[in-house]
């Protein structure tokens, strides 16, 4: 339902998005997302992208989180989010290309070059990186994977969306016979 809608004014938390084409918003405490998603997942109103921006925000006040891997990054949102909240070093990981691409040229319109970098490839194939902070907005296999491949212990904290409601009662289950603390 995303695909081809024109992007509008959108605020979610601390955190205001606008298209490329309009005028960034400012205010006391708002974080301002320059985001085209062409015909990319991760505009902010899905609610898995909503809820995960939210859980950004309290994972990097409570935990200090200075780095992040950002596995489905989609259109590279909650990478740039990440990033304005605190991170400074995001890895954001996207298989499909012209979603990379994209994730890719939204960094480039935040001017986040420095703090984000994006790789065109397999979450399973990144999800060892060093990070504080793992997000992972994307589908039930390879959250699977993650859990039960022993690749979420690594991060200090992590943050899995994408489920439906009889998947995550099955991938809390998993996160606990593997020994992850769900919170």
């Amino acid at each position: 339902q995303w695909q081809g809608e024109q992007p509008e004014l959108l605020e979610t938390g601390r955190f205001t998005v606008t298209p490329p084409w309009g005028a960034p918003v400012s205010g006391e405490n708002k974080l301002s997302i320059v985001l085209d998603p062409g015909l990319v997942f991760g505009d902010g109103t899905h609610p898995t992208t909503a809820d995960c921006l939210d859980a950004l925000e309290t994972a990097c006040r409570d935990t200090g989180a200075e780095t992040m891997l950002d596995l489905g990054a989609g259109t590279g949102i909650l990478s740039i989010a990440g990033s304005l909240l605190g991170c400074r070093r995001v890895v954001a990981v996207e298989y499909t290309f012209l979603a990379a691409r994209t994730a890719r040229r939204n960094v480039i319109y935040n001017e986040l070059e420095d703090r984000v970098l994006t790789v065109n490839g397999r979450a399973e194939d990144f999800a060892a990186v060093d990070a504080d902070l793992l997000v992972a907005n994307i589908g039930y296999r390879v959250i699977k994977n993650l859990i039960t491949g022993g690749m979420l212990g690594i991060h200090r904290t992590f943050i899995l969306s994408g489920l439906l409601e009889s998947e995550a009662d099955v991938a809390v289950s998993l996160c606990r016979e593997n020994g992850l603390v769900i919170s």
